[in-house]
């Protein structure tokens, strides 16, 4: 099986798509902890609006959905593009990736901001773009892995030569 990445509206129309008389699907997904879209509590099942929106949409298709264990997000993008794992949730669909992966429409818009502490907002009011970072000498921490889009991935590459990155 190729590796893709489901959605989970491309999800649904892949499944529908098979035969009523094929063998029933079942797709891996490997968890982590993203609250509110996924999470888990202490002693409870795992859930969260991403995670019930897929286990909606498979139950209709008729597919099972199966949960692995949480993995740290390189290893289970690594596992994926191998084909051990069927489905990314909130993967941010790029060239890079369309080559190995299928997506869905999107199913909710995010948008990533930049907080700072109350007592510190006078000296970051200008801020108004990404790039002014630098100019500031401001440091940032982001997630190590993933697509904060082009303004981000043009930056990334100055604010580590800087020292500006560090990563999580």
């Amino acid at each position: 099986m190729q590796a893709r990445t489901v959605g989970t509206t491309v999800a649904l129309l892949y499944a529908t798509a098979l035969p009523a008389q094929a063998a029933p699907c079942q797709l891996k997904l490997a968890l982590e902890q993203w609250p509110p879209y996924v999470y888990s509590k202490p002693n409870s099942a795992p859930t969260g609006l991403d995670l019930e929106l897929t286990q909606a949409i498979l139950r209709e298709a008729g597919c099972a959905l199966q949960l692995m264990p949480e993995l740290p997000t390189a290893r289970r993008q690594r596992q994926f593009e191998q084909g051990s794992l069927d489905m990314l949730l909130a993967a941010s669909d790029t060239a890079e990736r369309r080559k190995i992966a299928r997506f869905s429409i999107p199913y909710r818009t995010e948008s990533v901001n930049l907080f700072v502490r109350t007592e510190q907002l006078p000296r970051y009011q200008q801020l108004r773009a990404l790039d002014g970072l630098l100019a500031m000498q401001v440091s940032l921490l982001a997630p190590k892995v993933g697509w904060y889009g082009t303004a981000y991935a043009k930056l990334q590459p100055q604010l580590l030569a800087a020292g500006h990155l560090s990563t999580f």
